[in-house]
């Protein structure tokens, strides 16, 4: 199932651009309060929904460009499937271009495992 997290005053804009969305797939912010505040929204309307300890949530912005959404989706369902053997939350990254003050960094630390020679 596909959500969306936004704000009220960006919903009648997405919900033009993506009708196949059903409207109770919508998380509407009261107000908005940045990515962790979100995130934490739609864990909390997710989990409520759901009822289950073993659902696997994926949080995308939608200010990325993907030009490789085959090695994307692959990413993606690897880290899925990493969450869901490990219970851990799953990060992954690109390396950064420039400084960027709006996002965080990812620290590397010891590798993990390989899942389909992806390092993880």
């Amino acid at each position: 199932d596909v959500f969306i997290s936004t704000t009220e005053d960006l919903f009648d804009s997405i919900k033009d651009a993506l009708p196949e969305i059903d409207y109770l797939n919508y998380i509407l912010e009261p107000v908005g309060r940045d990515t962790a505040a979100c995130i934490g929204l739609a864990t909390v309307v997710i989990e409520h929904r759901y009822k289950d300890p073993d659902t696997t949530m994926i949080t995308l912005p939608i200010d990325h460009i993907i030009k490789d959404s085959e090695k994307f989706l692959r990413a993606i369902k690897e880290a899925c499937i990493l969450a869901r053997e490990t219970g851990n939350l799953i990060t992954i990254g690109i390396k950064p271009s420039r400084p960027e003050t709006g996002y965080g960094y990812i620290c590397l630390g010891e590798e993990v495992e390989k899942i389909d020679n992806i390092t993880a």
